[in-house]
């Protein structure tokens, strides 16, 4: 007698980026010949290298404009029949070990919602865990603590490392296993393109009561991260943080957040500036692009 195995669809989202899939689906689909999940690939702007490797894989394409990582989502899931959908941006890498263990955590019903630990190329773990985006939160978490974690601060979320599946409010949405008919329901908002999208749709999953996990068993690579720092980035990162809190908790929370948005930049800059002058830094200018954008946010809260 063999153990039931959990259906679920993959859902990876991918924009000119063909060998990051290929690694991807290699390691996710690596040795698996019975039970194999379905795959889409959403194939932003129709690249034709990414539709030639989702081939190599069979998995099935579809193909959207690039209107962000959540219109993204969102059209792949569209195509799912599965109960269970797993979506995931394409610079990653995870075994089908770990993928089960998602689904199997969402089909117990322990959770309606789980997403696995996350770590860099050399096993380093990442901030996997997020904090909800209230002003004093932002305070915390963004304009006063640096992202390294520092020992037995289980108070701040960012530097929390759970070693067992435990609720959590918000996380990082490079992957996450999410019953069908909920990401249906309740979808990642579009208005972001980038960043901030997974933080305004834990705060709605969190107010329609549906409860999300974090599964340190599960595990995924990720080729992005904190030391990705680009101005485009930097001028997201700022910009739709106001943005959330507005669409979250409405004017008068973004105006107290709107200086606090403006200090994490400040913050980011400095500490950059300092590095920079003992040859240990080159991300000044995307700080300075992210601080111009923080200033400039004020018309989000309109």
């Amino acid at each position: 007698m063999t153990n039931a195995v959990t259906p679920f669809t993959l859902v990876v989202v991918v924009y000119h980026r063909s060998e990051p899939l290929r690694r991807l689906l290699g390691s996710a689909l690596a040795g698996c010949t019975a039970n194999r999940p379905r795959v889409i690939v959403v194939n932003l702007e129709d690249d034709p290298a990414v539709r030639a490797v989702a081939e190599e894989f069979d998995a099935d394409i579809v193909t959207a404009p690039d209107q962000g990582y959540a219109a993204a989502v969102n059209r792949g899931a569209q195509e799912v029949t599965d109960a269970i959908t797993i979506f995931s941006c394409d610079d990653l890498e995870v075994d089908m070990g770990s993928l089960r263990r998602l689904a199997d955590t969402i089909a117990s019903g322990a959770a309606d919602v789980a997403a696995p630990r996350i770590v860099d190329l050399d096993g380093g773990d990442e901030a996997t865990v997020r904090a909800l985006p209230t002003p004093w939160r932002l305070l915390l978490e963004w304009a006063v603590t640096s992202d390294r974690p520092r020992p037995g601060a289980q108070r701040i979320q960012k530097w929390r490392r759970p070693t067992t599946t435990e609720s959590v409010d918000a996380f990082d949405a490079a992957l996450v296993a999410v019953r069908t008919q909920i990401l249906r329901d309740v979808p990642l908002a579009e208005d972001y393109f980038l960043y901030w999208e997974e933080i305004d749709w834990c705060w709605r999953l969190r107010s329609a009561g549906y409860r999300s996990v974090l599964v340190p068993a599960a595990v995924v690579r990720h080729a992005g991260g904190r030391d990705d720092v680009r101005a485009d980035k930097q001028r997201l990162l700022a910009r739709n943080a106001v943005r959330c809190v507005a669409r979250t908790q409405g004017r008068w929370a973004a105006l107290t957040a709107w200086p606090i948005i403006v200090a994490w930049q400040l913050r980011l800059l400095v500490v950059d500036s300092l590095r920079a002058t003992v040859g240990k830094s080159d991300r000044v200018p995307a700080r300075a692009a992210g601080v111009v954008a923080a200033v400039g946010a004020w018309r989000e809260i309109r």
